[in-house]
């Protein structure tokens, strides 16, 4: 995740279309590893808020994507752990 972040700071303000794929890369891995991302959180947070300082409109709207993609992703782990454990503790009720 390290090289996303190193390739973003060194591009040029004009290279929009690289910064947009390094975006559209980074949620697709936060799609499919989010839960398996540990040290890389840091990591994909600044490449959030180079996304963000950007003065490309596109590349505002990508980074919110972003987060909204990480917002609604913990909110379904949240939701499916409540189920899990109010499933549970009834579950635990009728065995008694």
């Amino acid at each position: 995740m390290v090289s996303f972040n190193k390739i973003y700071a060194n591009l040029k303000e004009d290279q929009v279309e690289i910064k947009e794929f390094l975006i559209m890369c980074v949620l697709s891995i936060l799609q499919t590893y989010a839960n398996k991302l540990k040290s890389g959180w840091e990591i994909v947070l600044h490449l959030i808020d180079f996304a963000l300082d950007e003065k490309t409109p596109n590349l505002n709207i990508m980074a919110n994507r972003v987060i909204f993609s990480l917002i609604f992703f913990n909110c379904i782990i949240v939701f499916f752990y409540h189920f899990l454990m109010k499933f549970h503790s009834k579950d635990a009720e009728n065995h008694h």
